[in-house]
């Protein structure tokens, strides 16, 4: 009876499975797809958050005078969207930080003339 054992034994011992490379590329492609949107929706929101930042601190300023158009793209390091829309007195301007899934959108109203300068600014 002892032999039935020995003989069996081999047998019952389970084999180690090996992963398929296909399925190995496949998480890795995966992996990088998610780590390419996570990226692009972290600069979004922060390039938004710091020119937020830098603006507020600009407007808090009580010395001098309101800051111009270019020296807001400045401060922000984007451009306007558009030419922005002329309404009456004021001229509205949109800044755009686009991530994959979501838009972090600035609206800056400025006076018109030939040297705009920022009245308000809303975020979205």
């Amino acid at each position: 009876m002892s032999t039935q054992q020995g003989a069996s034994a081999p047998q019952t011992q389970k084999t180690k499975k090996t992963v398929s490379p296909v399925r190995n590329a496949i998480a890795l492609l995966l992996f990088i797809l998610f780590a390419l949107v996570a990226y692009k929706e972290w600069t979004a929101r922060a390039g938004a958050d710091q020119a937020k930042d830098k603006i507020e601190k600009r407007l808090a300023k009580e010395e001098g005078d309101l800051p111009s158009m270019q020296e807001v793209q400045d401060l922000v390091k984007n451009a306007p969207d558009g030419p922005g829309k002329v309404d009456g007195p004021e001229t509205a301007v949109t800044y755009t930080w686009k991530g994959i899934f979501r838009k972090y959108v600035m609206k800056a109203s400025y006076t018109t003339g030939k040297s705009p300068a920022l009245l308000r600014v809303s975020w979205d």
